[in-house]
């Protein structure tokens, strides 16, 4: 599950929030979960307003009940507008895990994540 909330400050920059939350059931161990609260920047090209691409940068926290740790990365997507308050969605991002800021790009611990969803902008 992925849920962002984003004001735009102009037409192309929008800032937000996101949480994501993923959770893998194991029949011989305990459940795992993993939490991302992440702010971001995107900026949005103007094109014909039908179909908007867009590319950001987000930077926040991965946690569950035994740790936490930093994770930053880059991300893009294209929304796919259905009226000129509803769309549809997909996105990817990148995002590097790291304890200490200093060491994020020393990091070999990684993931991709790419998405498709649903979305509503107030005006």
């Amino acid at each position: 599950m992925d849920a962002s909330y984003g004001y735009f400050l102009s037409d192309p920059l929008q800032v937000g929030v996101r949480q994501s939350l993923v959770v893998n059931h194991n029949r011989d161990s305990r459940d795992l979960w993993n939490a991302v609260t992440a702010p971001f920047v995107n900026y949005h090209f103007n094109t014909d307003g039908s179909v908007v691409p867009y590319v950001g940068a987000l930077v926040g926290a991965v946690w569950n009940d035994d740790d936490v740790t930093g994770t930053a990365g880059p991300q893009a997507g294209i929304k796919a507008y259905l009226s000129p308050s509803t769309f549809i969605m997909t996105n990817y991002r990148y995002e590097w895990f790291f304890d200490d800021l200093s060491d994020a790009n020393e990091t070999q611990s990684s993931q991709h994540i790419v998405g498709i969803g649903l979305g509503y902008q107030w005006k």
